[in-house]
Order: structure tokens, then sequence, then C-alpha cells
């Protein structure tokens, strides 16, 4: 699989990314797209289930990744904003 040439790699540092937005793909497997449970305006933390898979079919359970206000819902993706308090 070509993976070998990694078996030695080392982080020699990590940084931690702060961000105001996502937008997350309903989309990240090869399974049927994940269906949307929150709503446009809704108060979303992180961990909390936005997407689920559909029923009789093959996908992933999608969270969000940040707290926040979901902005905007498409078939493809699931905006959310920090709120900024």
């Amino acid at each position: 699989m070509g993976l070998q040439q990694y078996a030695d790699v080392h982080l020699e540092k990590m940084h931690y990314l702060e961000v105001d937005e996502v937008f997350i793909p309903t989309k990240m497997h090869i399974g049927a797209p994940s269906i949307p449970v929150v709503s446009e305006g809704d108060i979303v933390k992180k961990g909390d289930l936005i997407a689920k898979i559909p029923d009789t079919a093959l996908g992933a359970n999608i969270h969000a990744s940040i707290d926040g206000q979901i902005i905007r819902i498409t078939e493809e993706q699931v905006h959310i904003k920090k709120v900024m308090s």
C-alpha cells in the first residue's frame, strides 16, 4: 500500500488551529451522503451530531467540529460559524 515510507516519520511540533467557521461535507466517505439533522439557525456544540446515516444505507454519522451556529445547509455541506459573545 505504500505506507512503509512513513513508518519512521515523527512529528517535531504540533500546532493548534482555531477557526471561526467550518464547512463540513455531508459525504466524507465511500457510502451514501449523510442527512442533516440540524436546521439553519441551530446552536451546536463541538461533537454534536449534525448529519446521520440514511436508513438502510452505508455511511458515517457526522459531528460538529466547533461550537457555533448553523449558518447554511446544502446537499453537499453544513456551514457552522462560531458565535461571538
